[in-house]
């Protein structure tokens, strides 16, 4: 610390740390939705916000403690180009409680931004996932508190969702909304949504409208995967509302009326359990687990047709997908 006092008193230095910087929780990228539309459309929007030059500096926050999805420097840095990353003690819901866990997060957090001579007042620090498990994110106190939004469906259908979430958790994550500066909503049905049922102001959201994602590099075929001549493509997930039961018995039923051997490709990552499950009804499934959005667009490039039937999302990037595939 005294090393960096020294060095601020230079001209250059002190007009570089209070030029207006962004900080971004990173965390939901340690985690498997990383390679689902939420880690997908975070990350495509950071880089467009890179992209613009808005400010001095950029800065992705990561855990050193992350053990549910390794993400390696060298990938992050690809992920993130002309940002830095900053590696901190942070703690999530798998080694303590949510209230123990903001506190401890906070306390690094803050202590992180003192020491690094910020001046809070010119710091934006942006949450892309506010509701990921296990992570917990927090906002430092004096900075500008901006938080992407994606949905209140495990609200809205929660007596589906308490039994199967941990409910309790979710609820106290809504905090990050009501001392958010800034919300940043998915669509324009997510932001009536908070107004309808939370009552938030419309001057403190604003909609950014979601866009189908495409890789910046050529389609790849997924590794290790036998692919069907015909095959339909079925983007999911396990959440409850994804519908992928009936999902599964409608491919069966159109299956069943076809002269063709289609088969349904599930992508992203499933529990075995539910692969199980739906296994019982069709033997024609093939599951992909995460891909990435190269493999992603070579299967939408390739499929016959998109299968997506959830009962409610904030946005839907597989109908923009497919759409954009034609």
């Amino acid at each position: 610390p005294q090393d960096r006092s020294r060095r601020i008193e230079s001209g250059e230095e002190s007009k570089a740390m209070s030029s207006p910087r962004l900080i971004i929780d990173g965390q939901v990228f340690q985690t498997d939705a990383r390679d689902r539309g939420m880690g997908r459309y975070s990350a495509k929007m950071i880089n467009s916000i890179i992209s613009q030059n808005k400010y001095k500096n950029i800065e992705i926050i990561l855990t050193k403690n992350s053990h549910a999805n390794k993400l390696t420097k060298e990938y992050a840095l690809k992920m993130f180009p002309g940002a830095t990353l900053v590696y901190l003690n942070l703690i999530d819901t798998t080694r303590a409680k949510i209230e123990k866990a903001t506190t401890h997060n906070r306390q690094v957090l803050e202590s992180y931004i003192s020491e690094s001579g910020y001046d809070v007042s010119k710091v934006d620090f942006l949450i892309p996932s506010p509701f990921q498990e296990p992570v917990v994110s927090i906002y430092p106190e004096g900075v500008k508190k901006i938080v992407v939004f994606y949905d209140l469906i495990p609200y809205l259908y929660h007596h589906r969702y308490e039994e199967v979430m941990q409910f309790e958790s979710y609820l106290k994550r809504f905090r990050l909304l009501f001392d958010a500066d800034v919300i940043l909503a998915i669509s324009r049905s997510v932001k009536d949504d908070l107004m309808v049922y939370l009552g938030l102001p419309a001057s403190r959201i604003v909609t950014i409208d979601g866009a189908p994602i495409k890789s910046d590099t050529q389609p790849r075929r997924p590794d290790s995967l036998s692919i069907p001549e015909r095959f339909i493509l079925m983007p999911t997930s396990d959440d409850p509302r994804k519908n992928n039961l009936r999902a599964v018995l409608g491919f069966e039923e159109f299956r069943a009326a076809q002269d063709v051997d289609y088969k349904l490709i599930i992508t992203s990552k499933i529990h075995h359990t539910e692969q199980s499950r739906l296994n019982i009804f069709s033997k024609n499934l093939i599951f992909t687990g995460n891909v990435s959005e190269q493999e992603l667009d070579w299967l939408y490039e390739r499929c016959d047709a998109v299968l997506f039937v959830p009962e409610s999302e904030g946005l839907g990037l597989p109908i923009l997908e497919g759409v954009l595939a034609n």
